[in-house]
């Protein structure tokens, strides 16, 4: 199983309690109101743990023919607690900011918010309905700082895009009304790149909308066809011949 995916299931467990777990390739940090646990899965193969020079060395050096390189991965923070003190309810989404070195994580406790980690792991603030944030699913911070959270219809306000500046105030909104094909669409991810094209994926599609710095539609991203079978394709080769 993935680290993509051990956090996936972390993240999805509908638990009061909910426990979210940081998976990250040897990222130090401090302990403050997230745990640090003392055995790591890279400490249980020997009395300490190996440095960055060790996995590197092991790794330009271990036979790659016929099978892929393993990613040393270790458990670096637990993170249970909100900006209130209370316990994390209902994680679904991460994001990591590596140049200021913060994480946020979308809630779905107290009607949906955007909690913001620090680096020593400590949650200093959220992001919630009194900013605009009233149905967060996903976020990206660009190049320009801008953080850009993608969020679900509600009773007042269809599907959108809201751009907040680094003091989480509004600047920007892009309604996703009026493109081809997002009647139903309900966005649950997003990327933006160098560019500022900003790439959204969600339910009741199969691809990914894709549009401009402005918000403006620019396109689809669609998938051509679906392989169920892998060997579909030499079977399909071998009757064109």
């Amino acid at each position: 199983m993935s680290a993509l995916n051990v956090i996936i299931n972390v993240m999805t467990r509908p638990l009061p309690l909910s426990i979210l777990a940081l998976f990250l390739v040897l990222v130090p940090g401090s302990a403050h109101s997230g745990v640090r646990p003392t055995e790591t899965l890279a400490a249980r193969s020997g009395p300490s743990a190996p440095s960055a020079e060790d996995i590197a060395a092991s790794a330009e050096s271990a036979p790659t023919a016929g099978r892929k390189n393993k990613i040393q991965v270790k458990v670096v923070s637990i993170m249970t607690r909100d900006e209130n003190g209370r316990a994390i309810g209902f994680p679904g989404a991460i994001f990591y900011d590596r140049r200021a070195h913060e994480t946020y994580v979308v809630v779905g406790a107290d009607g949906g918010k955007v909690v913001v980690y620090g680096a020593n792991d400590f949650p200093e603030v959220a992001l919630g309905r009194g900013r605009g944030a009233a149905a967060p699913r996903a976020l990206f911070v660009g190049r320009d700082n801008l953080i850009y959270v993608c969020q679900g219809r509600t009773a007042t306000e269809p599907a959108r895009i809201t751009v907040f500046n680094q003091a989480f105030f509004p600047v920007k909104e892009f309604p996703l009304v009026g493109m081809p094909k997002t009647k139903n669409f309900v966005p649950t991810s997003i990327a933006v790149n160098r560019a500022g094209l900003i790439y959204v994926a969600g339910l009741n599609s199969r691809g990914v909308l894709v549009l401009d710095k402005n918000g403006k539609f620019s396109h689809w991203l669609k998938p051509m066809g679906m392989v169920f079978n892998q060997s579909a394709p030499t079977a399909v080769g071998k009757a064109a011949v």
